[in-house]
């Protein structure tokens, strides 16, 4: 965390638990709790922006848990199918105080999502069953998407039954248009211009006119 101080930024490679202890003394306690994290996984590299937001949540670092929260944020959008998101949420749950949804909203956002497949996997079961907010939160979550899908597709019927309302409109139109234009050629045997039996072709138009395909006389 010293190191962000001076850069502005962290090393996603190092062990965190190792650097704050080899940086400085007065992080014992910071270290002493990262390091109870790290026992949890053989890759504590892997949650390292878990814990550099817990440590900056530990000590008011505002700019460096929005870093943190910004590669989590990437992490769990691109690895919600790896194995390791079980456990990389209970850590979430595990590492931060409970009034702080920085991280558990995106994890419990992007496991609402993915619930289908997450529910195959024994180990997510498992977090979840033991973590009465993370179920009471995917809970909320999924009903609150639920309701908005609805109202989505709610509102996707109502265009479609606006769009067929047109349609069946039009359709009547042509189909009016069509029954007038074979009125008139019924009317009609022989053209009233050039006395010819009557062999008409329709002229294109709102109204399809009857025309004599001899003498293009019209026929209303």
């Amino acid at each position: 965390m010293l190191s962000y101080m001076y850069t502005f930024d962290y090393d996603d490679g190092d062990s965190i638990a190792q650097k704050v202890e080899e940086e400085s003394s007065s992080y014992e306690h910071a270290a002493a709790h990262v390091e109870s994290l790290a026992s949890t996984t053989d890759d504590p590299e892997l949650f390292s922006s878990v814990r550099m937001y817990a440590i900056a949540e530990k000590y008011g670092i505002t700019a460096l848990k929005d870093l943190a929260r910004g590669r989590f944020a990437i992490w769990i959008k691109e690895n919600w199918a790896s194995d390791n998101f079980p456990a990389m949420v209970e850590e979430v749950f595990a590492s931060t105080p409970v009034e702080d949804m920085g991280l558990r909203y995106l994890a419990v956002e992007i496991a609402a999502k993915n619930m289908a497949k997450l529910n195959l996997n024994d180990s997510w079961q498992m977090v979840i069953s033991q973590n009465g907010q993370l179920g009471g939160m995917l809970l909320n979550e999924m009903t609150t998407k639920q309701l908005v899908d609805r109202e989505k597709l709610t509102a996707r019927i109502a265009e479609l039954e606006s769009i067929i309302t047109v349609l069946e409109t039009e359709n009547q139109r042509i189909e009016d248009e069509f029954q007038t234009a074979v009125t008139r050629v019924n009317k009609h045997r022989i053209c009233r211009h050039c006395d010819t039996s009557l062999n008409v072709f329709f002229e294109v138009g709102e109204n399809s006119t009857p025309r004599c395909r001899d003498c293009r006389t019209r026929h209303y």
